[in-house]
Order: structure tokens, then sequence, then C-alpha cells
């Protein structure tokens, strides 16, 4: 996902940033009779910076600003592919904190690690309801939270990178009680959270739609509190 978006990124800023026009018609203190052209037509060019190392590429002024307009094309739908992606991949990664969260309801021995479960569980619906919304109103596929889990499952490389539980650590999670079911939910909660927290800044570094970016934030500004305050009462018992 990073590697394209960092490198069509850098390309477009070279050529906001830093191609150099000089002499254009109808720019600022310029003039078709300025162009050094004989024949009055424009022979302006500009200069593509390249990298260390390499010669820079002189092209026309409308060469550049049609590399600059691909450039932004480019980059706009890389945005809203990086939206479309932390959407869909998000919900099944919320379902399965939704699950945890249910385990805890007559597993859980401590009382306020109970509250935050049962906070994470009604959070993580809600915003589950808000990223299908979007999915519809923008003329995505809707992802259904059941099936796309249940497909997860099946790439354990995938779980591991999102930091989510496996399916014989749910197993194991759903066998518990009491203290030790704290410690196993906090122990597979927090890389939980912590893979959300890494979707959400890759989100928010390559996305650009407002109200994607916006859920992005809250998600990486309450899960960094929660894993705080689940980190806090495993440590107190």
């Amino acid at each position: 996902m990073r590697g394209t978006k960092g490198d069509n990124r850098a390309k477009m800023d070279f050529l906001n940033a830093q191609t150099q026009y000089a002499f254009t018609p109808g720019r600022s203190g310029s003039r078709a009779g300025d162009a050094p052209g004989l024949d009055g037509k424009d022979t302006t060019s500009a200069i593509v910076p390249a990298a260390p190392g390499e010669r820079a590429e002189v092209v026309s002024a409308a060469q550049a600003e049609r590399m600059t307009a691909q450039s932004r094309q480019e980059a706009t739908a890389l945005s809203a592919e990086a939206d479309a992606m932390f959407m869909s991949m998000m919900i099944p990664h919320h379902y399965q904190a939704i699950l945890m969260s249910q385990l805890a309801e007559d597993r859980m021995a401590d009382p306020q690690l109970a509250a935050l479960a049962d906070r994470m569980l009604l959070e993580q619906q809600l915003e589950i309801g808000v990223m299908q919304g979007w999915q519809g109103a923008n003329g995505h596929p809707v992802t259904d939270e059941v099936t796309a889990y249940q497909e997860m499952l099946g790439h354990p490389q995938h779980l591991e990178e999102m930091g989510m539980a496996s399916a014989e650590e749910m197993a194991q999670l759903e066998a518990a009680q009491g203290a030790e079911f704290d410690a196993l939910f906090v122990e597979l909660m927090v890389p939980h959270h912590e893979g959300a927290i890494d979707m959400a800044v890759d989100e928010i570094v390559n996305g650009s739609d407002v109200t994607v970016q916006q859920l992005a934030t809250d998600m990486l500004v309450t899960q960094g509190v929660q894993i705080d305050q689940m980190e806090r009462l495993v440590s107190a018992q």
C-alpha cells in the first residue's frame, strides 16, 4: 500500500514546488512578445528536478503542466483507494474486538476492566455502522463484518500484520475465566488496538476523505488511551 503512493506523491511535490517557469505568456509580468521565440510562439521551458545523481529533465511549460495534472490525478486516485481500503479492512478488525468484548460480559473478574470492555463494545459497534454508511454513500461495496472476519481468519499473516488474534487465541480466550480471562483479554486487545492505530496512521498519511480522516483520528486517540487504561489496570492487580 505504501511504496507506489509515496513515489507518486514525491513526484507531484517536485512538480508543484520545484518546477521552474520562465516567460510564460499569460502569467504575471509576461507578454507574448516577451517570449524568446522570434515568431511570437511560446518556447518556454521548465526544469523538472531529478533525484540526486541524475540529470534534471527540461520540458516545455505545457508538458510540465500536463505532468503536474497527471500527478495530481494519480495522487487523488491513490488517496481515494486508501480511504476505501481503510474502511473495508477496519470493519472486520472492529468485529473481532466486538467478539472479544462480548466474551468479557460473563467471564471478566475486574469490574473496571469489564466497564472498559463494555465501552469498547459500544464504540466499535457504532463505528462499524459509520464505516458501512460511508461505503454505501460513496458507491463502495458495503463490507459485511461477519463474512469479512471469517475470510480474514483464513489469512494468519494478515491477522498478525493487523495485530489481530488468531482463531486459536480466540478459542483460548473463550475458554478462560476470571483473572485468567482478564490477563489474556489485555494480552490480545493491546496489540489489536496497536494494529488499529497503525492502520489509522496510514490512513491519515495517505487518505484524503474528511469523514474517513476524522474517524481515523478519533480511533487513534481513543484506542491509544484505552491501551494505557488496560495496561494500568493489569499492572495494579
